[in-house]
């Protein structure tokens, strides 16, 4: 696409938006929460409670592992959780995506940016952030899909004609953009999530690449360099384990997720996703498999058993169960909030194995100095008092005032 039209376009978006959002002034800001949801309750707890806003997320993986159909879902998400008054943009690199698979995925509306180069997007976010300056809408949830980093490019490699020309600026065009990135997405509620292919670092020794990345496996590398990780909020590594279990009655795949890199929440908790080839990520049986997976659900011919729940059931028939059956819709609920439990507890457990410093302080602390009376008290009923003597009882003599030691407060009352 020509730059000078991919300007136009974006401004006539915002135009478009600004009619659609007459009422500026009812705009839902997300300022007051840190998270967006992802709206699949086990990857939401890996992550913290979703997507870190005003910041940059990484999903990276091998192809087919589902990275695209979850950036989707997580735009779908922040459309519902601000009642659609957003800016929710897919920039599509590698024209794998159309507007009616984004519908499909829960984000409708959105018509997906392709054939950009890295200039232009550099641009397009000068473009957003001059625009909710102009409109004093900065607290205007933002976010942004850009798909793919490793298959973006630049002008300069687009027009030139020796690669040896522009060797690493590609490199250096990322990290000017990300640095960028950083100091202006927290104060304009801008959330960025970059989708990033894996690649296989090649060797000629007979022994294997270690990765430089700890979460990948050996051999694997992310493109973008260390300016990407670096500036990285989460980071979620998808793991395609294949075909779902057929009782479940779809097509689809079984998916692991988890964070080689986490700034809400401990990273390298793994987690199986649901994943279906027409409807992409599921919550419910994405649950499913996490209490199979922890023994909470399990099955022997054909018939399943939950934890807290009284009667077998074949796997087709618990989606109605859990609508229509409350008994069995609270025992899933705690059996999950029992798995989240565990896992706090045992990161906490690790915490103190790891880190014993403050436990070994307090416990080889020195014992407190006996107080000295003379010094700290210098009236009787205070010395009495410290002492722990026993009450002095009431003397009345006639003519005299009545003087007495009340036991309940060490003080004398006359």
């Amino acid at each position: 696409m020509d730059f000078k039209q991919a300007m136009n376009n974006i401004q006539s978006e915002f135009q478009q938006f600004l009619r659609k959002s007459k009422d500026t002034k009812n705009l839902i800001s997300t300022s007051e929460f840190e998270t967006v949801p992802t709206g699949i309750e086990p990857l939401d707890f890996i992550l913290g409670g979703g997507v870190a806003l005003g910041s940059i997320m990484m999903i990276t993986g091998r192809a087919g592992s589902g990275k695209s159909s979850l950036a989707g879902r997580i735009l779908g998400s922040l459309i519902r959780h601000t009642n659609g008054k957003c800016i929710a943009d897919y920039i599509d690199i590698e024209n794998g995506i159309t507007s009616e698979r984004l519908e499909k995925l829960g984000a409708p509306g959105i018509v997906p940016k392709s054939a950009w180069t890295l200039e232009m997007f550099n641009k397009y976010i000068e473009s957003l952030v001059a625009f909710k300056e102009e409109n004093n809408m900065k607290d205007l949830p933002v976010m942004i899909v850009f798909d793919s980093l490793a298959a973006s490019v630049t002008e300069k490699e687009l027009k030139a004609e020796d690669p040896k020309e522009v060797i690493g600026f590609k490199a250096r065009t990322i990290s000017l953009i990300i640095n960028k990135a950083l100091k202006i997405f927290p104060e304009y509620n801008i959330t960025l999530i970059l989708i990033n292919q894996l690649r296989d670092n090649l060797s000629v020794s007979m022994m294997p690449t270690a990765s430089a990345v700890r979460g990948l496996k050996q051999g694997e590398s992310l493109p973008g360099g260390k300016a990407v990780l670096f500036a990285v909020n989460q980071l979620v590594y998808l793991n395609d384990n294949g075909k779902i279990d057929d009782a479940f009655g779809f097509e689809g795949k079984t998916i692991t997720a988890h964070c080689i890199k986490n700034r809400l929440f401990n990273p390298m908790i793994p987690v199986k996703l649901s994943f279906s080839y027409s409807a992409g990520y599921s919550n419910f049986w994405s649950i499913v498999l996490l209490l199979r997976e922890t023994k909470y659900l399990v099955s022997a011919g054909g018939w399943w058993k939950l934890k807290y729940y009284d009667g077998k059931f074949r796997a087709k028939e618990m989606v109605e169960l859990y609508v229509n059956n409350s008994n069995f819709r609270d025992a899933m609920t705690k059996c999950m909030e029992e798995y989240k439990q565990s896992i706090k507890e045992k990161l906490e457990s690790d915490y103190y194995r790891a880190n014993p410093d403050m436990f070994i302080e307090k416990s080889l602390k020195e014992p407190e100095e006996e107080i000295d009376i003379n010094k700290q008290v210098e009236d009787e009923t205070e010395i009495s008092n410290t002492l722990v003597e026993p009450p002095i009882k009431p003397v009345t003599t006639p003519g005299k005032v009545e003087i007495k030691n009340d036991s309940k407060d060490n003080n004398l009352v006359i």
